[in-house]
């Protein structure tokens, strides 16, 4: 039974080989599986940045175009050089209902060349204020369009201005500027992706923020953050834009964050930031990407990959075993038959016992097969003798 307890000893040993090649496949399938995820997410933020960009260089051109044809309308430049404002607002307040619901304008500014506002068409009961705004300042001095976002008291706003000229004189300025309020859903309507824009806390009023807030029947949010607040979002799930990062923390090319909600183990999140018109960071997108379908995918391989690499070295442990059986444990078997039976033939007079072991192939075993072989004919042959010797001496003694 030695070699049974052998054997077994190596089956187990291979069983646990085969048990630690699937702990292994498993491990490095997540490896796998977590790259993916991380690679996933860092796309889905390249992606969205990408879109982001996207749509700011395409509504900056559109609201271009549309400067142009106003500027080129002399019945708002006559009222505005008459300085007649109420004309002024007859003329262009039915135009910008239309660009409102059309292009999503929502502000139209006439500027003096002074930088005081003269008429604001979306808020005519505003005026006469100074506009510091760097957009401005930009199309004051380089006399043609200026663009870029800038943040107001509780939102971003995208805004371009162009200088109206008469010849050289500077009869003052136009600007057209759209909230980006819409740029989120059209967001997620590209890519299908959830985002979230929060902006600096530094960068904001806190009354203006309460004021909105409660314009808008909506809870003062204002506290719920250390840093920042959420101007903006696709999905409700406002907690998952939570992770204690700072605006200026974030870097330009974006940032892969873990998923800090396990009730949703299958949406990886990520962040990159939103520069204003002075090119500081005042706020972040968070991009919320879901990744069922790669997990189901990924899952699905690694299952397969798991099966197969152990049904390999299942199979690879049989061939093992069925080796060291043929090539082993039989010939052992053969010998060990062989020596048992060997006292009970030596003395019932057959001294033929080396031909019952029968060498097997050149290789270690082989070899000492032959040897015991050779062994067993001479220990034969010696009995064999030392039996003559004594049967002759008896037949002396006889006589």
């Amino acid at each position: 039974m030695f070699h049974r307890s052998i054997k077994l000893k190596i089956v187990a040993a291979l069983l646990v080989g085969v048990v630690g090649i699937a702990l292994v496949c498993m491990a490095l399938t997540r490896f796998v599986y977590e790259r993916a995820m991380h690679a996933a997410a860092a796309q889905a933020v390249r992606n969205a940045q990408a879109t982001f960009d996207g749509l700011e260089r395409a509504d900056v051109d559109k609201l271009a175009a549309l400067l142009d044809g106003l500027v080129a309308d002399e019945r708002f430049k006559a009222a505005f050089v008459a300085r007649d404002r109420e004309r002024l607002q007859q003329l262009a307040k039915p135009l910008f209902d239309e660009l409102r619901d059309e292009h999503s304008v929502t502000h139209w500014y006439f500027i003096d060349t002074d930088r005081t506002c003269f008429l604001r068409v979306h808020a005519p009961q505003l005026r006469g204020d100074r506009i510091p705004r760097l957009t401005l300042a930009r199309a004051a001095e380089v006399r043609t369009y200026s663009a870029g976002k800038e943040l107001g008291a509780t939102a971003f706003a995208l805004r371009v201005v162009k200088p109206l000229y008469d010849g050289d004189k500077l009869l003052g300025y136009y600007e057209l500027a759209e909230e980006m309020d819409h740029f989120l859903a059209r967001m997620k309507k590209q890519t299908g992706d959830d985002f979230g824009l929060l902006v600096d806390k530094d960068f904001l009023d806190a009354q203006a923020w309460a004021r909105m807030r409660a314009n808008n029947h909506e809870r003062d949010d204002w506290g719920d953050r250390p840093h920042t607040v959420v101007v903006d979002s696709t999905t409700g799930g406002e907690r998952l834009f939570d992770s204690g990062r700072r605006v200026k923390e974030v870097p330009d090319d974006g940032l892969v964050l873990d998923n800090l909600d396990r009730s949703l183990p299958h949406q990886v999140r990520g962040v990159f930031p939103v520069r204003d018109a002075y090119e500081r960071k005042v706020g972040m997108v968070y991009v919320l990407h879901d990744t069922s379908r790669l997990h189901a995918g990924v899952d699905e391989v690694r299952v397969r990959v798991v099966a197969v690499v152990v049904l390999m070295a299942l199979g690879l442990a049989a061939l093992v075993v069925f080796l060291l059986e043929a090539l082993v444990f039989d010939r052992l078997a053969r010998m060990t038959a062989v020596v048992e039976n060997l006292p009970a033939r030596l003395q019932s007079g057959d001294y033929s016992v080396g031909g019952e072991i029968v060498p097997g192939p050149d290789d270690e075993l082989g070899r000492f097969e032959r040897f015991f072989s050779r062994f067993l004919d001479a220990l034969g042959g010696t009995l064999r003798d030392l039996s003559g010797e004594r049967d002759a001496a008896r037949r002396r003694n006889g006589r």
